[in-house]
């Protein structure tokens, strides 16, 4: 059989349903009267369009193709649904646009809110009036029928019950609301009248005691006339009879009111208070509780408490800056001016105490917990103040030393100094006061040049701080063994300024630690710095910028240290002992420290020396309770500058130094004790008696928690099986097997999820192409009418010239031709 094109089968199909063909056909009319309607002639068409155009019908392959099962969407219409989406996003664009930039609102009729020269009162006012006026004139009759207030006299007067035509009144022929009574007034009245109402039932009289014979005889005639009263007229009487009864009753409460108010005068009152007061009355036992009573107690405390006197508002750090520098300048005037006489003595004297500062750290919040662990170190590792060793030798060298370092103190210290520089002019500054005056001289000096007194001040006052570190290491290396209180006192001011002023003091001390090299001898202002850095930055970072290289350079000394003097053997015992508290907190693992006590300790047990030594400081070993502990006599520093030392004296040296490393050792043990290699690590210990205990505890439980190396374990593989997974009651519908029911609901939701988080997106891209594709036609449509337009206007430009030109050649040939 032929192959046929796909236009003549469809000429064929349309022809056999009668849709296509000759048209005067004999007999056409009665067919076409006896033909198919036009609703059979559409779905003809639509079957037959169905039919021909296959894309517009999308099938989905079926995974258990069972016959005569119907599945829910196998069959889709995908061009029909594409439209249907069109159509409704268009709607929905049309709207969008059909609403853009109108604002909704709510505009406020009412009368007056627009007229700024009214009043609240006055609007409110005018507005009443109004609504009264509508009422009166019936214009808000219908909407008051159906209001839901509880106004009784609006409902009174705008609903009323009729029947047959009539008006049905349940009230009184006599109403008495229109006499102008209050509340209280209006209930006696209602009282009086119900009490007068029963008598006049009772005796045969009206509402009012009018008899109502009179009034059917005399009272409802007129006199002289003989006509009878209307009813009004007689109500109008009754109502005039009323209001002379209420006004008598008005008078009668105005007499009232004015005794009251004159027994109410002082005069009158105090009199009647010494009269009761001189009789007599028995005492009324009150069942007031406990309770009551001292709440009662507590009232009157409180009556005559004296109310809390309003104080000055909080000030802030600059103007505190400020007034503190305005009273030192004040103050040195003063100062200067007694020193010239021009003031009286009794004027005189130090108004300041000598630890004036300003606490600029109150006004900051605290540092955090990590730096003020950090900060701990002080507690720890403390430099302590050389003592003096009894004896007479000893005290003539000291009275001499002292003879040569000795300040002459001025008898005041001056209020104002100038911030220096360098360290060389503040030494100048303060070489005229003694050493424990320093913390007040920088004080002052910190409150006199405050950041915000002055532009710059901050820059100098950072500079300052670097004058202060290197004036600390200068006065470790030359002052006397009694000025550490003060240095530590020094110390917490530098402190205070690195909070403000690191990255400057950062810089500085790095400089100091990059010229610091392998040969360089470590001397007590060494160690100082070190304390400093350990105080004022972080150590517990992983990298840092001032103490990885001081780390460095301190591992460097401890590795290249020998053991050739006591001083040597204290400034390396007391760098380990400043690593250990670097490392508190990161705990991480310096071996040089280990090593360096252990070859310390073997030092000291097996050597004697009698070399000189020369040391500042003296090393504390630390303890769990944070304190100083000393097994022996302190290190002098006379002692230690001695050229010659006895036997006893090398043998008492020793024995403190070999107590305090071996608390060191201690103290690393429990820093290092979560470490691997800690067996490997402290085996020295084993030849130290009082760690051997404590090592082989520790040792004992790490390398029980060692285990062998052993090859990685991964999950077994199941082997794989060709044979296949029956399920004996199979249902295509059925979506899972699980038995456990909440599980399979909850899988349920997750499918159902899924498949709506897919159409929502599904849906958001078809409205982005939608919207993209609107725009693109929304601004070819622009471009097209601005082309048309400009086009329009070159047309009519060209057309007005063409015609100018035309014109003009006319006129030139005419003139022309007249020539």
């Amino acid at each position: 059989m032929a192959k046929t094109s796909q236009l003549k089968r469809l000429k064929e199909t349309l022809k056999k349903n009668d849709l296509t063909g000759q048209t005067n056909v004999k007999g056409n009319k009665k067919k076409m009267a006896t033909g198919k309607n036009r609703q059979d002639r559409d779905k003809v068409l639509a079957d037959i369009r169905q039919q021909f155009n296959p894309f517009d019908v999308k099938v989905a392959k079926k995974k258990h193709d069972i016959g005569g099962r119907t599945v829910r969407g196998s069959v889709g219409r995908p061009g029909l649904s594409k439209l249907s989406g069109e159509e409704a996003r268009m709607e929905a664009r049309r709207l969008e646009l059909q609403n853009k930039g109108r604002v909704g609102g709510v505009f406020d009729r009412r009368f007056g809110e627009g007229d700024s020269s009214m009043n609240p009162e006055e609007k409110m006012l005018e507005r009443f009036t109004r609504e009264r006026q509508l009422r009166s004139m019936g214009g808000g009759r219908n909407k008051s029928i159906f209001a839901l207030d509880d106004g009784e006299d609006e409902d009174e007067a705008d609903m009323m019950l009729t029947h047959s035509g009539q008006a049905l009144d349940f009230k009184d022929d006599f109403d008495q609301g229109d006499l102008g009574l209050d509340a209280e007034e209006d209930e006696e009245m209602a009282a009086i009248l119900a009490n007068r109402r029963k008598l006049a039932e009772e005796r045969g009289m009206g509402a009012m005691g009018v008899n109502l014979e009179e009034m059917d005889g005399v009272d409802m005639e007129e006199e002289g006339t003989g006509r009878k009263k209307t009813k009004e007229e007689v109500m109008r009487e009754i109502i005039a009879k009323s209001k002379f009864h209420k006004a008598e009753r008005q008078a009668a409460k105005d007499k009232d009111q004015a005794l009251i108010e004159e027994m109410n005068d002082e005069e009158t009152m105090n009199a009647l208070i010494r009269e009761l007061g001189s009789i007599k009355a028995k005492k009324v036992v009150t069942a007031l509780d406990q309770k009551e009573k001292e709440y009662d107690q507590n009232f009157r405390n409180m009556i005559l408490d004296r109310r809390a006197k309003p104080q000055d508002r909080t000030k802030t750090d600059e103007e505190l800056a400020q007034e503190e520098a305005e009273k030192l300048k004040k103050l040195e005037d003063e100062r200067q001016a007694r020193m010239r006489g021009e003031v009286a003595v009794d004027q005189g004297g130090d108004d300041l105490d000598g630890n004036l500062a300003f606490d600029f750290e109150n006004s900051e919040a605290e540092d955090d917990e990590g730096e003020e662990d950090e900060e701990e170190a002080e507690d720890d590792v403390e430099v302590h103040e050389l003592e003096e060793e009894s004896g007479e030798e000893d005290d003539e060298e000291e009275s001499g030393d002292e003879e040569d370092k000795s300040r002459s103190a001025p008898a005041t210290l001056a209020y104002t100094f100038p911030i220096p520089k360098s360290q060389k002019a503040f030494l100048e500054t303060t070489a005229t006061y003694p050493l424990d005056q320093l913390p007040t001289i920088i004080d002052r000096i910190n409150v006199l040049h405050h950041a915000s007194l002055k532009e710059g001040n901050k820059e100098r006052l950072a500079k300052f701080a670097c004058v202060l570190i290197d004036h600390l290491m200068y006065l470790a290396d030359e002052e006397e063994e009694d000025a550490f209180e003060s240095l530590s006192q020094v110390v917490d001011k530098l402190h205070t300024l690195a909070e403000t002023h690191s990255p400057t003091m950062a810089a500085h001390i790095r400089k100091k630690l990059e010229a610091h090299t392998a040969d360089t001898p470590v001397t007590a202002g060494h160690l100082m710095l070190w304390t400093l850095i350990g105080m004022i930055f972080s150590t517990s970072d992983h990298f840092h910028l001032v103490v990885t290289p001081a780390v460095l350079v301190m591992t460097r000394f401890l590795s290249l240290s020998t053991f050739d003097s006591i001083p040597k053997c204290i400034a390396g015992l007391y760098t380990a002992q400043l690593l250990i508290q670097y490392q508190r907190l990161a705990k991480r693992f310096i071996p040089e420290i280990a090593v360096f006590l252990g070859r310390l300790i073997a030092a000291l047990e097996g050597k004697e020396t009698s070399l000189p030594m020369a040391s500042l400081f003296k090393i504390a070993p630390m303890t769990k309770e944070g304190k100083t502990k000393t097994s022996g006599k302190p290190i002098s520093m006379r002692t230690a500058n001695r050229s010659i030392l006895s036997k006893k004296e090398v043998a008492t040296l020793s024995q403190e130094l070999h107590n305090q490393a071996v608390y060191a050792v201690s103290k690393l043990m429990d820093t290092y004790k979560d470490i691997s290699a800690f067996p490997e690590t402290f085996e020295f210990c084993n030849d130290i008696d009082d760690l051997q205990d404590k090592y082989n505890r520790i040792a004992k439980f790490k390398l029980a928690d060692r285990k062998p190396l052993t090859l990685h374990k991964h999950r077994p593989l199941a082997i794989k099986t060709m044979a296949p997974k029956f399920e004996e009651n199979f249902n295509v519908d059925k979506k899972s097997y699980n038995p456990d029911m909440a599980l399979q609901e909850t899988q349920k939701l997750r499918a159902e999820l899924k498949k709506e988080k897919k159409s929502a997106l599904r849906e958001i891209r078809k409205d982005a192409a939608f919207e993209a594709r609107e725009k693109i036609r929304e601004r070819r449509e622009k471009d097209d009418a601005y082309h048309e337009k400009m086009a329009r206007l070159v047309r009519s430009v060209q057309t007005e010239e063409g015609a100018e030109k035309n014109a003009y050649e006319r006129e030139r040939a005419s003139r022309k031709r007249k020539r």
